[in-house]
């Protein structure tokens, strides 16, 4: 009993050495491996999505791995991770797209791998403002166009002074936001009810049945003071 008391006390004394003096251990690699890239439809215009939600996803999928990380596109259309494992990946795109193949993503030896993706959205969405916009409102002119023989079935236009608006920016005591139905493909719509001397973002949303939104290029105003 006495020894083993001992040998307890000398395997503790040595485990703490071995920690103070700096040593590892793991041989274990950090996490450092990084991709970024920008998604684009077949025009090479970036194609947007919402960094709130999942609308478009990057999903990525390493080797002998069992769950995919999933990163999402954000509103300009790009994507990131930081925090990839130094190995080969295999990923793929979700969302209001028509689907594509996997691709891979080989991380073996680097610290970053660009990769930008072109898909074809389900609809793309074009809008400009037709003149300068008024103290309380402004006029957009836009196109929504689908990519398949499914028609859009909802058109929204978003007005906020929080970037890259969807139809769940709200308004409180520090940010405001306009939302209004667009119930054709094509034409022109006036958004009213915005205050003045004030910056906003505006852009467009539609979806086909059963799809999330596709979203319009951001477009950016300041109303002028009244």
């Amino acid at each position: 009993m006495i020894k083993m008391k001992y040998l307890k006390y000398i395997s503790v004394f040595i485990l703490s050495l071995f920690l103070l003096s700096g040593c590892e251990l793991s041989d274990v690699e950090e996490f450092k491996g990084t991709i970024t890239g920008v998604i684009f439809d077949t025009n090479q215009k970036i194609v947007p999505s919402d960094i709130m939600s999942n609308t478009l996803i990057v999903k990525v999928l390493g080797e002998g791995d069992i769950t995919p990380i999933t990163i999402r596109v954000k509103g300009d259309g790009t994507y990131q991770n930081t925090n990839l494992f130094p190995k080969k990946h295999k990923a793929w795109i979700e969302g209001p797209i028509i689907p594509i193949d996997t691709f891979e993503v080989d991380l073996t030896g680097k610290q970053h791998v660009e990769k930008d993706i072109t898909v074809i959205p389900y609809i793309s969405i074009s809008n400009e403002i037709v003149n300068a916009p008024l103290a309380n409102s402004v006029k957009v002119k836009y196109a929504i166009t689908a990519n398949t023989s499914a028609a859009a079935i909802k058109r929204e236009i978003y007005c906020s002074t929080l970037k890259y608006p969807t139809s769940s920016s709200g308004s409180g005591p520090f940010y405001s936001s306009v939302k209004a139905t667009i119930t054709n493909n094509q034409g022109e719509i006036t958004l009213s009810g915005l205050v003045s001397n004030t910056k906003y973002f505006i852009r467009i949303g539609a979806n086909v049945n059963g799809k999330s939104m596709n979203y319009s290029p951001q477009l950016e105003i300041s109303t002028p003071s009244n």
